[in-house]
């Protein structure tokens, strides 16, 4: 159901419940990890496998929704993953162990690659270039509210009643998204892509666009820095909990103010890639962020 052109707060705000409720059932992992284990008895070796096959199924999807979003449209594609990650959150009250945490895990991996990267396609596709900056900033802010006030709830509601409370907190929050995209959010008027979808015409596609050197160099930089602040993100409280002794109140507060600093940048520094480029940005950001990992 499309209800015509929507004011661009609303599709600023789907999208950034989108972003919130995504990243946080990602980064909630990691601070209830020891709980996870000791609540369903799995040993800590077999705990990494449950992020990992996440990542691993995100990377594979993520490849093959692309091409089905250009034929199909944004607006479906939103709707699919929101609707399916709905249900595969919802699917972990069912968990009793480390292979149906796996297997949940492995749903809600496919359903975050096919949400993968939609938020900013669809930004692309609405929005005029010199909005973009601006738009992408205020949306991914979605994940520092996480920070914020997602992933702290969420560790003391895990701690109060269980680790399977913040994904249910995370269904609610992403199937009001779904809602919210079916009556409100329209597909961007732009054409879609009229060439029939096969497997040997994605690969072509991708092959072609590999072989420009920008857009390839471009690929690599992008896998090398989301693959490096994920693991930073998901891995960080873990080690602090087992080789430093912080609590997950200390945990909480971390994110907090993390993402507290997040929201106080996030929409400048889109304001300032419309003005300098995204690509100063980017560089800078990464040499900072590096050093910080470092110093860590």
């Amino acid at each position: 159901m499309n209800q015509g052109k929507p004011s661009n707060s609303i599709v600023i705000f789907a999208l950034w419940l989108l972003v919130f409720a995504s990243s946080s059932q990602i980064m909630i992992i990691s601070p209830i990890l020891p709980q996870i284990g000791a609540q369903l008895n799995i040993p800590a070796s077999a705990l990494g496998s449950l992020v990992s096959v996440y990542t691993l199924m995100v990377g594979s999807l993520a490849i093959i929704s692309g091409p089905i979003s250009d034929k199909i449209g944004r607006r479906r594609i939103l709707l699919l993953g929101t609707t399916l990650m709905t249900f595969a959150l919802a699917m972990h009250h069912f968990v009793v162990g480390y292979y149906s945490f796996l297997s949940v895990r492995i749903l809600s991996g496919i359903a975050g690659g096919v949400l993968s990267g939609s938020a900013v396609a669809y930004i692309g596709d609405f929005f005029p270039y010199d909005r973009r900056g601006w738009a992408t900033g205020w949306v991914m802010s979605g994940m520092a509210f996480g920070q914020i006030a997602g992933i702290p709830l969420g560790i003391l509601l895990a701690g109060e009643y269980g680790f399977k409370f913040p994904f249910y907190m995370f269904a609610l929050a992403m199937g009001m998204t779904s809602i919210l995209i079916w009556f409100r959010i329209p597909q961007p008027d732009i054409e879609l892509s009229q060439e029939p979808l096969t497997f040997k015409k994605s690969v072509r596609n991708y092959r072609s666009m590999l072989a420009k050197k920008d857009i390839a160099a471009a690929a690599v930089a992008y896998f090398m820095m989301f693959m490096g602040l994920s693991f930073f993100i998901i891995y960080l409280p873990y080690w602090l909990e087992e080789s430093l002794g912080a609590t997950p109140e200390l945990i909480a507060t971390m994110f907090t103010v993390g993402g507290l600093a997040n929201v106080l940048t996030g929409p400048q520094a889109g304001k300032l890639s419309d003005r300098i480029g995204r690509k100063t940005i980017v560089i800078v950001s990464n040499i900072g962020l590096s050093l910080v990992m470092v110093c860590t």
